[in-house]
């Protein structure tokens, strides 16, 4: 069905669900303002749609808006359009000079749905609930299942979803009044910017294996050790990331006296960048072993020491930090939670950054350890994962766009970006108007979707993202450049850093 034909107004809807209840279709409604289509929507929408036969959904127009003195949102048809295109929506109504509450009288929906985070607030849509239940209807509190994975290439082919993907990052590119032009020159100032990267150092091996089959002695799987390789990882790759964009990197962390740390400071010196490699005796170098069977991860074994680093070491990297002060543009701090990001360092440098006017970046890992965003205040920018994020507010149901908001507002951040895996990402960048501040929100798709090691795409973004900030751009602008390293890097094995050569030939590619 045209898009077109599926938004009506009230008198066609009307009509259509009259239609609809004649031949004893289940009527579901539900209502939000939609003003970027991510996946949050789409959760919520498909477990919408799983409660009934056909599912009709309300656009809030501009007199409506739940949030408009927080958001800023796009036209109301535009918006509604988005709605409209999705598959699993059978009609689409926008209601502005009249209330969701009109809606809910010339329906009478056997099913209403609404956001999780309502069921905590019912008396701002208590009215909503009385008329449903007057009209024998039922009220159901969802945000729809949360996942960490797509099941999309089950229907999809995977030229049809790069497609697909493309398409979306173009529309966002669009939507965002976003001048690809632009965008290179940004790029072309990664040189002249000075950026500190601090963090856990690690030493990544991969072993490729042959698989012998399963053990006739017990239910074990047998591999031969073929060949490995060393790659620096962590908040290094970090640096090496940067450098290689064209930008001049300090590095700063804290290393075994091992040959693991000996690997490290070697790499990164063969790479130009400056360091501060300090030796705690009480550690070794945090050391992952990947063994991999063809492009398969089978087995990851860690060598590593979890406890904070002593007030000695603390001092000699802030100390360090100090002398760096006044030249820098920008400062990461990426903490795998080893213990040589401490609250005291946090502390120190948020301080820095603050009398000095550099913009602070920071991420936290929570994969196979227990990291915590949530010390990060006051920060231009953080990128957790969707898991991580709802670990900061500990809250497992609510939409993802709550998650955003809640999370913007309580570390009073700048921007932020919700990495989603397969499913890309979604930036929140908030806007000065005056007296006021609004946030401007934005899905982007992940690029590559044949990714051959998703290891170190987390480190590649806020790479790009740090960089494309500090070179001028707002965090929509960034966004398009980190995505664009980000699928570059998952394209090859192991923590490689991308090449300023591979981004411009990108985004060569991107503006033509």
């Amino acid at each position: 069905m045209d898009i077109n034909q599926k938004i009506v107004n009230i008198d066609q809807l009307k009509e259509y669900v009259q239609e609809q209840k004649a031949q004893n279709q289940e009527i579901v409604l539900c209502q939000g303002h939609f003003n970027t289509i991510h996946p949050g929507h789409l959760r919520f929408l498909e477990f919408a749609k799983q409660q009934g036969d056909c599912l009709i959904v309300a656009v809030q127009g501009y007199n409506w808006l739940e949030d408009k003195n927080k958001g800023v949102f796009f036209d109301t048809e535009e918006r509604a359009r988005g709605v409209a295109s999705l598959q699993k929506v059978d009609k689409v109504v926008i209601f502005n000079d009249f209330s969701i509450l009109d809606v809910i009288k010339a329906i009478e929906p056997d099913i209403y749905v609404r956001g999780e985070e309502f069921s905590k607030y019912l008396r701002a849509i208590q009215d909503e609930i009385d008329l449903i239940k007057k009209l024998k209807g039922k009220v159901v509190f969802s945000s729809g299942q949360v996942e960490y994975s797509t099941s999309d290439f089950l229907d999809n082919n995977l030229f049809d979803l790069m497609e697909r993907n493309k398409h979306q990052l173009n529309k966002a590119i669009e939507k965002q009044k976003i001048s690809k032009d632009k965008l290179v020159e940004y790029f072309n100032s990664f040189r002249n910017l000075r950026i500190l990267v601090i963090g856990d150092s690690i030493v990544d091996q991969y072993v490729v294996c042959d698989a012998l089959g399963m053990s006739a002695e017990a239910p074990i799987i047998n591999i031969r050790e073929l060949e490995s390789k060393d790659y620096v990882g962590g908040a290094a790759v970090i640096a090496r990331h940067i450098k290689a964009l064209g930008a001049n990197c300090y590095f700063a962390s804290v290393i075994g006296n091992d040959l693991s740390g000996k690997f490290v400071k070697d790499e990164l010196a063969k790479d130009g960048i400056t360091t501060k490699l300090v030796i705690d005796k009480e550690r070794e170098t945090t050391f992952k072993i990947r063994y991999m069977v063809g492009k398969q991860k089978v087995l990851r074994v860690s060598r590593l020491k979890e406890h904070y680093i002593n007030e000695k070491l603390e001092s000699s990297l802030i100390n360090y930090v100090k002398t760096l002060v006044n030249d820098l543009d920008g400062i990461i701090i990426s903490d795998f939670a080893y213990g040589v990001i401490t609250p005291r360092l946090i502390n120190e440098i948020s301080q820095l950054a603050k009398v000095h006017n550099i913009r602070l970046f920071g991420d936290s890992q929570s994969s196979s350890q227990v990291g915590d965003i949530g010390k990060f205040m006051d920060y231009e920018l953080i990128t957790p994962t969707e898991r991580e994020a709802r670990l900061a507010l500990n809250d497992k149901y609510n939409g993802l766009e709550k998650i955003g908001m809640t999370l913007l507002e309580k570390l009073q951040l700048k921007n932020l970006v919700v990495t989603l895996g397969e499913n890309g990402l979604v930036s929140y960048q908030k806007i000065s108007n005056g007296s006021t501040t609004l946030v401007k929100s934005q899905h982007f798709p992940a690029l590559n979707v044949n990714p051959v090691d998703v290891m170190g795409a987390g480190d590649s973004l806020l790479s790009g993202l740090s960089l494309a900030m500090c070179a001028g751009a707002n965090l929509m602008e960034s966004s398009v450049i980190a995505s664009g390293i980000s699928s570059i890097a998952v394209g090859k094995v192991g923590n490689v850093p991308v090449k300023s050569d591979e981004l411009e030939k990108w985004l060569n590619d991107l503006t033509s």
